[in-house]
């Protein structure tokens, strides 16, 4: 999508808007949809000891999972299309991208515990 800006100002802000209006939407549905992914590893994970996944590995099959394809190209054309809202889509990737590693960490703690300290029998009591 070319944007280029229009002769009327009104129509520039009506534009504006509704881009704003399509980031909203496509970042909040990518934020219940990671939150979704996250349940489903989770599920998956738990049982599992023996884990060899790294929560950045997990991370990047989240973000690049193909159901959010649709809401990263409209997010790359929104952007691209009004520079000026790129730092705020930036803010809230990252801000996605915190929460969906605490998500993790707070979910993996368990196993990751389990497997370093598989070969303990614990410490002595004195």
């Amino acid at each position: 999508m070319l944007y280029v800006e229009g002769n009327l100002r009104v129509e520039d802000n009506a534009l504006r808007q509704i881009a704003r209006k399509k980031l909203n939407a496509a970042l909040q549905s990518i934020e219940q949809k990671t939150a979704k992914l996250i349940g489903s590893l989770l599920k998956i994970l738990t049982p599992q000891i023996e884990s060899r996944f790294t929560i950045e590995s997990l991370l990047e099959t989240i973000r690049t999972h193909p159901q959010m394809q649709i809401e990263r190209t409209m997010i790359e054309r929104y952007s691209q299309a009004f520079p000026e809202l790129q730092e705020r889509v930036t803010d809230e990737q990252k801000r996605i991208n915190a929460r969906a590693r605490a998500t993790l960490e707070q979910g993996l703690f368990p196993i990751e515990t389990s497997r370093r300290f598989r070969f303990t029998k614990g410490l002595p009591h004195h």
